[in-house]
């Protein structure tokens, strides 16, 4: 009976490791957190008897997946951190930066003519309020530009004047160089 606490609590590792993806959709990170700790604290009771492997096993692959999902999202948290820091904005007024980017530059891909050409006048109908407002209070401001888009939105910035040095334009915002703007012509 013994040998099967090591062996058991190598499978439920595995199977945590095997789980983890589904964390959003079927099962929850706590009960994943549970199965995953519980897998190992069998494990480590199994270092106690002979044969070891499972025990050791269990615990060397527990220990680099816990260190490999601790890893990512910390660099995640920092990466944040350092792209608001870069535009002298908190990392929350930065979140709201990107959410209201994603939104505006959806609904202005949405508006494009015919012949493909950005709309003259953003029609802010269906954005949101929220969207349409930066961090500080002042409204995000429409602008075409020569560019491959032929447009974008500028932020006033923390001191909420129009066409000072704090103006943020929300094409250029990033969060670890994964924010993605909506293709020419929509998603």
């Amino acid at each position: 009976m013994k040998p099967l606490v090591g062996a058991g609590g190598l499978v439920l590792v595995v199977l945590t490791i095997l789980l983890s993806p589904t964390a959003i959709f079927v099962i929850t990170i706590p009960v994943l957190l549970l199965l995953g700790f519980t897998g190992m604290t069998l494990c480590a009771f199994d270092l106690r008897q002979k044969p070891r492997w499972a025990g050791i096993s269990g615990l060397a692959i527990g220990g680099v997946f816990l260190l490999a999902i601790l890893g990512f999202l910390l660099v995640g948290r920092i990466g944040g951190f350092f792209d608001a820091r870069k535009l002298g904005i908190s990392r929350a007024e930065h979140q709201e930066l990107l959410m209201n980017a994603a939104i505006v530059f959806d609904h202005a891909e949405r508006q494009r003519t015919a012949a493909g050409t950005p709309p003259a006048q953003f029609n802010p109908a269906n954005a949101g309020a929220s969207a349409l407002t930066d961090p500080w209070g002042s409204p995000i401001r429409y602008q075409l530009q020569p560019s491959p888009r032929g447009y974008t939105f500028i932020s006033n910035g923390p001191d909420t004047v129009p066409g000072t040095s704090d103006d943020l334009d929300l094409s250029q915002i990033q969060f670890n160089d994964l924010f993605e703007l909506p293709p020419v012509g929509g998603w």
